[in-house]
């Protein structure tokens, strides 16, 4: 796939130009099991650090916030995505809107996905991301309850036993509505679409998992305290709307939150290990 690394400028006062890569373009769609990473960041013979992103279109949204200092920190990405396949090593585990003829396609994908990683040795740290609050566990005929996560820990332990570090972004509240629609049918300005955080589960697969392994093995994301208060969640925050839809964070959102995720993926940066 087309590498996107050369999309990004970084002048010398350190400012990104608005030229951002097609992003979007880098995911396979239902039903495609091939694993054809695509690439972007530093140069490979410039990089420091390489990183692995994995997961669904909601690891692909922070694309976007990767995009803003990857270059300058000398890291180039590489993007395991595809549509709406859940990161886990218990093929029970999916998500429950993913048409049945496309589930053993996400299956295959995400066991040779997480084998390529493992076997590359330039990756030195995995980062990981999906829609986990959609994730479910089918238990034949249709039957859907709730995952535990411990397929989760089940594929962050291999990524550990590799020698990787795991970063893992827990996914991001899911609204009961379009943002862009109720938007535009908002009668004020003063944070016109809130959610009832009370809608909304306690924890994820993805922070599950986490929970499961021993503490200070995963480095973990949540970005809930941005978007909810204990009461509501938030949808225009800092006057940038937040939701292009209901459930995938806008590119400018993403890069509002760059910062915080720069910070955990190059604490300790394995790339200073290698030198």
């Amino acid at each position: 796939m087309e590498s996107w690394g050369t999309q990004i400028n970084v002048f010398p006062n350190g400012a990104l130009a608005e030229r951002f890569p097609r992003f979007d373009l880098c995911q396979n769609e239902l039903g495609d099991p091939a694993v054809a990473p695509c690439e972007f960041g530093a140069a490979e013979n410039t990089a420091r650090e390489h990183i692995a992103l994995l997961g669904d279109s909601h690891a692909g949204m922070w694309e976007a916030a990767l995009a803003t200092f990857v270059v300058p920190r000398g890291i180039r990405v590489q993007s395991f995505i595809a549509s709406s396949c859940a990161i886990t090593a218990d093929d029970r585990s999916l998500a429950y809107y993913l048409p049945p003829e496309n589930r053993d396609a996400c299956r295959i994908w995400r066991r040779k996905a997480a084998a390529a990683i493992i076997a590359d040795k330039r990756i030195d740290t995995v980062v990981i991301s999906d829609n986990s609050y959609e994730h479910q566990i089918l238990n034949g005929a249709d039957r859907w309850s709730e995952d535990d996560g411990r397929g989760v820990a089940e594929i962050l332990r291999r990524f550990r036993a590799a020698g990787k570090r795991v970063v893992v972004i827990d996914d991001v509240p899911y609204l009961q509505f379009r943002l862009p629609e109720c938007l535009a049918r908002a009668r004020t300005n003063n944070d016109p679409c809130t959610d009832d955080e009370t809608l909304l589960p306690a924890s994820t697969p993805l922070g599950r998992g986490v929970a499961l392994m021993p503490p200070g093995e995963i480095d973990y994301l949540n970005f809930r305290d941005v978007f909810c208060d204990g009461v509501v969640c938030h949808t225009v925050i800092g006057g940038i709307p937040a939701y292009m839809d209901l459930n995938h964070i806008t590119a400018p959102f993403a890069r509002s939150l760059a910062a915080r995720i720069e910070k955990l993926i190059t604490e300790n940066d394995p790339a200073d290990l290698h030198r």
